[in-house]
Formats: C-alpha cells, sequence, structure tokens
C-alpha cells in the first residue's frame, strides 16, 4: 500500500488535517506521521510549510530548504497545499516576508501536485512564478471540504432571535485577525442595543488579550478567550445569528471557519477572499472589498448595518442565507466527493492501488 506523509504531522487543533487525512485513507493510501517510515514512504504532502517560525525564522528557512532537497535528492513526490496568498503578514519583519516567499517559489518549483483550494489561487501561483505557465500543468484542485456531521451533534438554538442580532468571531486569536478593527466598528454600535459580539478563540499571547479586552468599550461586546473543544463548537455557533470575519485580503485565500459556518446553516460577513468567490453571483453571505485600512472599517461597518437593517426587515433572514449555503456546501464540498478527488489525485501521479 503506498504511505503519504502529512505535515503538519499529529496537528491536534486542526479539523481540516484530519478530514484531509480520512479522505486519503479512503482514497486507499496508508497515512503514516513517523520518519521513520522515510524511505517507504511514497509522497510527502505540505500544509503551511512556508510559514517560518521559532525565535531565528532564518534557521527555520534553511532548515526547511534542506529538508525539501532531501526529498528531490530521494526522489519523494511532493503535493504542496496552498492556503494562503501568503503568511500572513501583519507584525512579520520584511525579511521573514520574503524568505516565506522564497519558500513558496521553492515548493512550486519542487512538488509533483500543487493543490489548489480556490480558483483565485492560480492568480497567486503566476505572481509568484513571474507568469511561468510550466507550474500552471502541476495544479490539482481539491476544494475546502465541509464540517458537517465533524463536531459532536449540538441542537442547541438561539433562544430567542427577537432579542436581538448576535455577531461572533470564532477562530485562533492572532494578531494578524484585525481584531482590534472588529472591535473598533462595534464600539461604534453602543447605542444599539440589539446588537452584541463575541469574541471566542484561543488566545496565547496574555498581552494581547489584555490589550483587546481594554478597548472593549461597549458592554454588548463580551471574549472568551480560550480553546473551544470539540464538543463545544457546535453550541458557540448556534448561540449566535451570524459570524463575522475580518480576514486580510493581503494574505487570505481560503477559510475553514467560513465552511464551518455553512456547515452550521450559519451565514457570515468577510472581504470577499477566494473562499466566498468559489460561490460566484450567490447573496447567502455579506461580502465587501477594501484597499487600506481606514477603507476595511467603513466597509465593514457598512456590511455590518447591512445585515442589522435586513434583519429588522425579515427576522428569519440569516436562517434562510445559512440554510442555502449549507445546502450549497453540503453538494459541493462533500467528504465523498474530497475522497474523489484524491483518488483521482493519485492516479494521475502513480498511486495505483488507490483504486
Amino acid at each position: 500500500m503506498k504511505k503519504v506523509f502529512i505535515y503538519p504531522a499529529n496537528n491536534t487543533e486542526n479539523t481540516y488535517i484530519d478530514i484531509q487525512q480520512k479522505a486519503i485513507q479512503s482514497a486507499g493510501l496508508e497515512v503514516t506521521y513517523n520518519l521513520r517510515d522515510f524511505f517507504s514512504t511514497d509522497f510527502f504532502l505540505l500544509n503551511w510549510f512556508e510559514t517560518l517560525g521559532g525565535k531565528y525564522e532564518w534557521l527555520d528557512y534553511i532548515k526547511k530548504t534542506i529538508k525539501l532537497i532531501m526529498l528531490v535528492l530521494f526522489r519523494k513526490k511532493i503535493l504542496y497545499v496552498i492556503h494562503n496568498k501568503q503568511v500572513h503578514a501583519k507584525y512579520k519583519d520584511i525579511f521573514s516576508q520574503k524568505l516565506s516567499g522564497k519558500l513558496m517559489r521553492k515548493l512550486i518549483s519542487c512538488s509533483s501536485k500543487i493543490i489548489i483550494l480556490c480558483e483565485e489561487t492560480r492568480t497567486v501561483i503566476s505572481a509568484l512564478c513571474q507568469d511561468d505557465k510550466k507550474y500552471f500543468n502541476k495544479i490539482y484542485k481539491i476544494p475546502h471540504p465541509n464540517y458537517i456531521d465533524t463536531y459532536p451533534v449540538n441542537n442547541e438554538l438561539i433562544e430567542n432571535v427577537k432579542k436581538g442580532i448576535s455577531f461572533l468571531f470564532f477562530g485562533q486569536i492572532c494578531k494578524y485577525k484585525n481584531i482590534e478593527l472588529l472591535i473598533d466598528v462595534f464600539n461604534d454600535l453602543a447605542e444599539n442595543t440589539d446588537v452584541s459580539l463575541t469574541i471566542a478563540g484561543n488566545c496565547k499571547d496574555e498581552a494581547y488579550s489584555e490589550t483587546l479586552r481594554s478597548s472593549m468599550k461597549n458592554d454588548n461586546i463580551k471574549c472568551d478567550f480560550r480553546f473551544i473543544p470539540d464538543e463545544d463548537v457546535g453550541a458557540c455557533i448556534n448561540r449566535h445569528s451570524i459570524l463575522v470575519l475580518p480576514y486580510s485580503l493581503e494574505s487570505s485565500l481560503n477559510s475553514g471557519t467560513i465552511f464551518l459556518a455553512f456547515s452550521y446553516k450559519r451565514t457570515v460577513i468577510s472581504p470577499l477572499i477566494g473562499t466566498l468567490k468559489e460561490f460566484g453571483d450567490a447573496d447567502f453571505f455579506y461580502a465587501y472589498d477594501y484597499t487600506n485600512y481606514q477603507e476595511h472599517k467603513r466597509n465593514l461597518k457598512e456590511a455590518v448595518n447591512q445585515a442589522i437593517k435586513d434583519w429588522q426587515i425579515n427576522q428569519t433572514v440569516f436562517f434562510e442565507k445559512g440554510l442555502e449555503a449549507y445546502y450549497r456546501v453540503k453538494e459541493e464540498n462533500s467528504f465523498e466527493k474530497i475522497t474523489e478527488l484524491y483518488k483521482g489525485l493519485f492516479r494521475e501521479i502513480g498511486g495505483k492501488n488507490s483504486d
């Protein structure tokens, strides 16, 4: 049986990796996380490999470059999944950004296949590779899976939608996610007692969490800065009317949280990133564009106010949009379809026993 090593190995906090592993196993391959299997492993599937960490990011860049060289020397087939336009750049120095961009180009060059989750990724590859068309033959699209039936079932619903609109930001709390901007927008809605915001997710930086707390000037803004365990994910989302996700258009390309919202029949407010562009002219979400910080704040605020107005006219509007989103991702992003696409991928690159 052909073997696949998935990076990052043994990632317990990312459900996408778990679904990816199960789909590959369902496609007929063995997944290993043990480097002792290096010589018997046929494929190395790399997610977020361009992200550099540690005290000295240049050292991590050297280590990862050496690992790529080893994979090439031993003729291992590299499958590179592109998740973002670039590493999330806010609060990263220019040198670190350039190293990550350089590593992305190496990954594109060394890979047997480049897995994309959305069509906009083609423009990212084009920009990175200066329109070198030879890399486009490596592209293989496997859309982001939905999260239907992934988390424990929880049928807790909003107690009474007439009490108002409860917005939710859900996900790890990091400096690049524009949480300060989100709080700023909702601080301005202090006079609207029908509107509340919850910011839920793990914040590993205690100083940053205190900064966020101190910036909240509106009593209707609440925070839940902890890792949300799987058994609480459904309840957390079901307690809220709509998710608001002020992503960075500079770096963001795909969003698992958007698929999570749709899987729980919730709609979202978000910049028009690659994930949302996949749905064409669908109107079951609120999307906006921007070119700078001030425009981001203004357009996010307009989107929030539009959602509020829609709810005031029709208090089932979010349910209707969420239901439409749910059926869309249930059909187009099912585990079964993802598995079939992995089967096709491994057939193309020599995983003959994947049928």
